[in-house]
């Protein structure tokens, strides 16, 4: 016969059903934002193909025409779909964007506006200051002119570099002051003022209480180890008086040493006695004087250990084109936890 489960045999198996369906449901909602802009790019990848086989059919006519929509900022944006529009879109993804500036220049120069070309190599040197042509798809005198380009933009270009450069630079001095407030900030969130309250009572207090209330060590172990020595003195004086009494009735010693010593030892209880009084009036007099009644305190308090700075979580998703796909575009998918 076979046992029941037990409540807690069971437990495990729904937590780890719980966890897969909420990892599922997040992996779903990441592939269809990544479908949604795999498939906008590849509707702008294929409008850029189309332009490029007008260019490979030597209708540069249409290639020109199709491609000046798709650079135009004021023609409406392509469809997220596949599905080529009948007269070009405007492109809103940077890759298709530089390529589409390439093939127009290209379109522009074999239009006999050689012009026209150079102003598209120097946008798009502007936006993208690395961007080559390549030899295998762009003419001799199509480079040419791409050089001729690249000389009129290059003191803009190295102005933009510079420009970017301060910005950065400035950019790490306000990261750097950023830092020093939050260490200037913990700093003084590390000690707080308090007002602390004395009582004129324990100011009264003899053995240099009243001294260390008022925040004087120094005075405060000074009378403490004079009026406990006094007193000490005081009381082992008067125990050996009194024992000393006590032996001298019992035995038959010489009186007239006995009463020296009886003498000596009055004098020194009544001295020591003497001083312990003046010690205590004194600390008590000086404690009254020194007395404060409220005395601001900065202590120090402690504060929550400073997080690390977030990184970003783990999970990557990478896009890339799939080559030798003339008519579509491929898409590769890669999820890294």
């Amino acid at each position: 016969m076979r046992r029941p489960r037990s409540a807690r045999e069971g437990y495990f198996p729904r937590r780890q059903a719980a966890w897969f369906l909420r990892w599922l449901g997040a992996f779903a909602a990441c592939l269809v934002v990544t479908a949604a802009t795999v498939e906008a790019r590849a509707g702008e990848e294929q409008e850029v193909d189309l332009a490029s086989r007008h260019i490979d059919e030597f209708a540069y006519d249409k290639a020109a025409a199709r491609l000046e929509r798709m650079l135009d900022p004021q023609a409406p944006a392509c469809a997220k779909t596949p599905e080529l529009s009948p007269a070009g879109c405007r492109l809103t993804e940077r890759g298709p964007i530089r390529r589409a500036r390439g093939l127009y220049t290209i379109a522009l120069y074999n239009l006999k506006r050689p012009n026209d070309a150079k102003a598209q190599f120097r946008q798009l040197l502007l936006d993208d200051p690395t961007f080559t042509p390549s030899p295998a798809e762009y003419s001799p005198e199509v480079i040419r002119l791409f050089t001729e380009a690249k000389k009129d933009v290059e003191d803009e270009i190295t102005a933009r570099t510079i420009e970017l450069q301060k910005k950065q630079k400035a950019y790490e001095e306000a990261v750097k002051d950023y830092d020093a407030w939050i260490d200037e900030t913990e700093k003084l969130a590390r000690t707080e003022s308090v007002v602390v309250e004395r009582s004129r009572f324990i100011a009264a207090v003899p053995f240099g209480v009243g001294q260390f209330q008022n925040d004087n060590v120094g005075l405060g172990i000074l009378f403490l180890s004079l009026e406990t020595g006094f007193l000490g003195t005081s009381v082992v004086t008067g125990i050996m008086y009194e024992d000393l009494v006590g032996r001298s009735i019992e035995s038959e010693a010489d009186a007239t040493q006995t009463n020296q010593q009886l003498e000596t030892l009055r004098i020194v209880n009544i001295a020591s006695v003497s001083l312990l009084a003046a010690t205590v009036i004194a600390g008590i007099i000086e404690a009254e004087v020194s007395f404060e009644d409220s005395v601001p305190k900065t202590r120090v308090r402690p504060l929550r250990k400073r997080p690390p700075k977030p990184v970003p979580p783990p999970t990557r998703v990478g896009i890339g084109g799939v080559p030798d796909a003339p008519d579509a575009v491929g898409v590769g998918v890669t999820i890294q936890f």
